[in-house]
């Protein structure tokens, strides 16, 4: 288990080197969600069964605002330690993908990361950001990369503030429930949303 202790203040170094592949997918992933060709994406994304289990977390950034006490927060940290137990328990190692935002309750969710990352040999870190290294930003690149997050990751912990379509979390969201097939090995992927009002 976790110790749920450990300031998520970034004083700890991700001990998991940023992987120089990561460009790659992403750029892979992005031309196949422009496409129709769900065979194609399918295809490309084909891989070992015995890979890490690929664990979404993602929240919109103002997902505890204004709660002076951070109790919202700290109640965001345990639910996904909670989900992230679940799976180390039973004996998978797991990849925790987030979208790599530094602000508000999405930063904690990248100190998170990089905090289980450290405390424990078979949990790994990946940001998948919405604008490659060196590219300017472009809105656009946000939508396809959650496009590519619903098909890359197993299962999502989503916690979402608003239900605006242009929200993180609520984007995200759609992208799973639009994704077809939804499923790796040919079970369902695991959509949690979780909303402020069920953490407070």
């Amino acid at each position: 288990m976790f110790n749920l202790n450990t300031k998520a203040d970034g004083s700890i170094a991700n001990p998991t080197e940023e992987r120089k592949d990561t460009v790659d997918i992403i750029e892979s992933a992005f031309q196949g969600a422009t496409t129709q060709n769900t065979q194609a994406v399918e295809e490309a994304l084909a891989e070992p069964t015995d890979r890490p289990f690929r664990l979404l977390i993602a929240a919109d950034w103002d997902f505890g605002s204004n709660d002076e006490s951070g109790q919202l927060d700290l109640n965001l940290l345990k639910e996904s330690y909670r989900m992230l137990n679940e799976r180390i328990e039973s004996g998978q190692d797991v990849e925790i993908v987030t979208p790599g935002y530094g602000k508000g309750s999405s930063n904690m969710v990248e100190h998170l990361a990089i905090n289980a990352a450290a405390q424990h040999d078979s949990v790994t870190h990946r940001i998948v950001p919405d604008t490659k290294e060196g590219q300017p930003y472009h809105p656009a690149n946000k939508y396809r990369r959650n496009e590519f997050l619903a098909r890359y990751s197993d299962a999502a912990l989503l916690f979402k503030l608003h239900t605006d379509k242009n929200r993180m979390a609520q984007h995200m969201h759609t992208c799973f429930q639009e994704w077809t097939p939804a499923s790796r090995n040919g079970q369902p992927k695991r959509v949690v949303v979780v909303t402020r009002e069920q953490l407070s």
